[in-house]
């Protein structure tokens, strides 16, 4: 039987690869490992470490979830969806607004869009009587009150004068037109033409005078306030105001002939048996006006807004009124021909068939106008978002409706308004939106619940409080849940100065009005965002009418709460990157200090008072609490001491505001500043005579700040090495222009800049002892890395603190290294090659340290 051929070693054996192709096959393997590693994310054994430990705390978050009883955990959850989702947090963290509304807004209240009225001024979505809930901005506010009651000047009857009641009642004298006028030339030839400028007029020859019994033709007034005036039995003919102010004036018998207001203001104007003809009110602004027993016949109201008006047996022939808004008025007897509207609008025409007045408050809430039936003017400020609960109505009809004949019927009477170029009567009849209290469930639970205020006029504030403390009550059930009263009590401690705040605003409103309440809130906002101070709020809430003392004692609120914040949460504080190390080395210094002289707590206590209480920027509750903290104050006299300076420093502002002492109320911190500075000069000169025997150097510069990093120390030591820096720079420059020049200006710069380092240094190392600042006290572990202005210095174990090598050591920056190290007690050796470098700039410590002239080793070198 044949054997099989054996089969081993038949394989081929693979000729052994070239050199070029092996080299080619590791370049693309390098390059792959290469695209591989970049591939990659390297993290370090630290990033490691952390991730573990977040996903080892989420695991056991699951756990005490799954462990947590259910109905308390499904309460909480629930309570939080909902007060979350009511308050609007899920639309403003994901700017998911809906028609500028968010929360529980979007569902109760109607948008923009659906209260918008159609061409006849009806509301398209709502009928007559339907109720409707409102949310919005405050855009505009206004009351009209008793248009006959308002402080109108009045003629005195027979042997009585005139009186001003919007001025205390005073009497109006009599004056007339000519002191007013402007004399030209000299005095043989002087001239008076009948011109009034405001500019040359002194104030009281306007101010509560009566002009009467004259005739005045072809006159100029440009830019006079008139002033509690009255203006009775005159004639004007040609006459001009421009510019004018009419405020609080009555004209009584007047007649104006071809007379011309233009640009001019009226507030509270009556016009009693006036006859205005072929005249112009041209670009004028009316607030308050009565028109009686008058007649205005050709004459033109261009660009002129009247609001708040009543027209009483009067009439408006031959005219027309065009780009402009009659709004909010009483007709009374009107009568109206041949007077055309050419793009004016007749609004808010009020029919009030008891009164035949005004008493009513028109604000517009978003883009809604809405009437209110009593003052509500000075309760709200504009901004303020509010909720209003309103019901459809209709108004005037009383005016009048056009007749089969053509004429109109009603408080108008004649022809009425129309269009020019059309014979179309103007229909005054239109729906409005008045605020009332709400009805139904909805209504009920609003009002007894959540206590709306009576009327159907309040702020959502309230209303985003309550939802959001549902918010805050289902997540302090869910933390229950899950972990345990230790944590609640953390999450209260955190939260309590938040729940101090919503007290203090609660307490406000009881005492304060609507108005007063949100100007407070607005002024404590105000304060805690810099850069504003207690010297600029305060005079600004004295000025809004807040009373002072709550004025002074809410802005110290707002110091005390952030004091109590930082306090409670100053571990959190030095965790801080950059701000957290600071505080932390200021903390231990100030810990030390303390320890060994427990009678400078004293001392901090009060400079934190006046530290607080003094208005400069960058002083306040913040800085006075991490200082209080990092220096070793308890809480206690921490808080105590921020409380008192912010309680004396407002209270000082608003009394000096209050009893008007103008520019000294701004001076007055200032020199109570270097009254309280002097005080503590002597007091600290006391204390140091007292405890001679206890201070050293050191400790006396700790405490007065001289040290590295104190109030004198640290700028004399950035000044110190700015300085020298510069001398470097400059040393650097010259050595660089010319061989001979260069060395001279560099030796001679060399020189001043060691020498004015040595100056500014041998002062300044007297406060900034390394060996002070990093080796002693909580510092001493000699171990441990210690930051630096400049760096890190890593302190080596005790077995190697005798081998420090310093390259290039005789340079500027080099040597004041190793002036540091032979500080520290260290062995130092210098390589240099003095290319740049001068043995003079290690003269203070050459006799601790070996030089070595790397030059002279150059031989040496080379053999190996």
């Amino acid at each position: 039987m044949a054997k099989k051929k054996s089969t081993k070693g038949s394989k081929k054996e693979k000729p052994p690869k070239k050199k070029e192709k092996i080299d080619e096959e590791e370049k693309v393997a390098k390059t792959d490992s290469e695209d591989e590693a970049k591939g990659r994310i390297i993290v370090s054994q630290r990033e490691r470490d952390e991730i573990d430990a977040v996903v080892d705390a989420f695991w056991a978050f699951v756990d005490a979830t799954k462990r947590a009883p259910k109905i308390l955990l499904f309460v909480g959850i629930f309570l939080t969806i909902m007060g979350a989702s009511f308050a609007g947090w899920p639309q403003d963290a994901f700017d998911l607004e809906i028609e500028g509304k968010t929360g529980v807004w979007v569902l109760i209240t109607k948008s923009d869009y659906e209260l918008a009225k159609d061409t006849d001024g009806d509301y398209s979505n709502f009928e007559p009587g339907d109720s409707v809930w409102i949310e919005g901005e405050l855009n505009e506010i206004q009351y009209y009150g008793d248009i006959e009651a308002r402080l109108f000047p009045e003629l005195g009857a027979g042997p009585e004068p005139a009186v001003a009641p919007g001025d205390k009642g005073l009497v109006i004298k009599k004056s007339e037109f000519g002191p007013l006028f402007s004399p030209f030339g000299n005095d043989s030839n002087e001239t008076v033409i009948n011109y009034a400028n405001g500019e040359n007029i002194r104030p009281e020859d306007t101010n509560k005078k009566e002009f009467s019994e004259a005739f005045l033709n072809s006159a100029l007034f440009n830019d006079v306030v008139f002033r509690d005036v009255i203006f009775s039995n005159l004639t004007l003919n040609d006459t001009f105001f421009v510019d004018c102010t009419f405020d609080r004036v009555t004209f009584y018998n007047v007649d104006f002939n071809r007379t011309v207001f233009s640009n001019s203001t009226f507030n509270t104007v009556f016009f009693n048996n006036v006859s205005v003809k072929n005249s112009k009110f041209d670009n004028d602004d009316f607030i308050h006006l009565w028109v009686k027993d008058s007649e205005f016949d050709n004459t033109i109201f261009d660009k002129t807004d009247i609001y708040g008006s009543k027209w009483s047996y009067t009439s408006l022939e031959n005219g027309k009124y065009q780009r402009g808004n009659l709004n909010v008025a009483i007709f009374r007897t009107l009568t109206v021909n041949n007077f055309a509207l050419n793009d004016a609008h007749l609004k808010n025409v009020l029919d009030v068939p008891n009164s035949a007045t005004f008493d009513f408050t028109y604000m517009t809430v978003g883009k809604t106008e809405i009437r209110v039936d009593e003052d509500i003017e000075g309760d709200y400020p504009l901004g303020q978002n509010m909720l209003v609960s309103v019901v459809v109505g209709e108004d005037g009809i009383g005016a009048g409706i056009e007749g089969e004949d053509g004429e109109w019927v009603g408080d108008i009477s004649g022809e009425g308004f129309s269009r020019e170029g059309s014979a179309i009567k103007e229909n005054l009849s239109y729906e409005y939106m008045v605020a009332q209290n709400p009805e139904g469930v909805s209504g009920y639970m609003i009002t007894n619940i959540l206590r709306m205020k009576d009327g159907g006029v309040d702020t959502t504030f309230k209303y985003t409080i309550f939802f959001n403390l549902i918010t805050f009550v289902g997540m302090v059930i869910i933390v229950y849940a899950i972990g345990t009263l230790s944590t609640i009590f953390s999450l209260l401690k955190f939260f309590s100065p938040f729940f101090l705040t919503v007290g203090y605003f609660i307490l406000l409103a009881l005492i304060l009005s609507e108005r007063g309440f949100w100007d407070m809130v607005n002024l404590m906002a105000l304060y805690f965002f810099p850069p504003f101070g207690k010297e600029t709020v305060i005079p600004i809430g004295i000025a809004q009418g807040i009373p002072w003392i709550v004025l002074a004692v809410s802005i110290a609120f707002v110091d005390i709460v952030v004091c109590l914040f930082l306090i409670w949460n100053f571990d959190l504080a030095k965790k801080i990157p950059f701000i957290g190390s600071g505080i932390k080395r200021v903390q231990a210094k100030g810990a030390s200090i303390l320890e060994n002289m427990p009678w400078v707590e004293r001392l901090t206590f009060f400079g934190i008072v006046m530290f607080v209480m003094i208005p400069f920027q960058g002083s306040g509750a913040f800085a006075g609490t991490i200082l209080g903290r990092a220096v070793g104050l308890s809480v206690s006299a921490n808080l105590l001491a921020v409380g008192l300076g912010a309680l004396i420093g407002s209270v000082l502002i608003a009394l000096s505001v209050i009893y008007g002492l103008g520019f000294l109320s701004y001076l007055a911190p200032l020199q109570l500043a270097g009254f309280i500075i002097f005080i503590m000069v002597c007091g600290t000169l006391y204390f140091v005579y007292r405890h001679w025997n206890e201070l050293s150097m050191d400790d006396f510069t700790q405490t007065l700040g001289l040290h590295r990093e104190g109030l004198i120390g640290a700028p004399l030591t950035a000044a110190g090495e700015m300085v020298g820096t510069a001398g470097g720079t400059v040393i650097k420059v010259a050595e660089g222009t010319g061989k001979t020049v260069i060395k001279a200006a560099g030796d001679t710069g060399r020189k001043i800049t060691k020498t004015t380092s040595d100056i500014v240094g041998s002062f300044v190392d007297t406060f900034t002892d390394d060996r002070y600042d990093y080796m002693t006290g909580a510092r001493s572990d000699k171990t441990v890395p210690t930051e630096l202005d400049t760096g890190v210095l890593v302190s080596l174990p005790e077995g190697a603190r005798r081998g420090m090598v310093v390259t290039g050591g005789a340079g500027f920056i080099g040597s004041h290294l190793v002036d540091r190290l032979v500080k520290r007690d260290e062995h130092v050796i210098v390589l240099d090659n003095f290319s740049s470098g001068e043995l003079e700039f290690l003269f203070d410590s050459i006799e601790n340290i070996t030089v070595v002239d790397v030059d002279l080793l150059k031989d040496d070198f080379d053999e190996y």
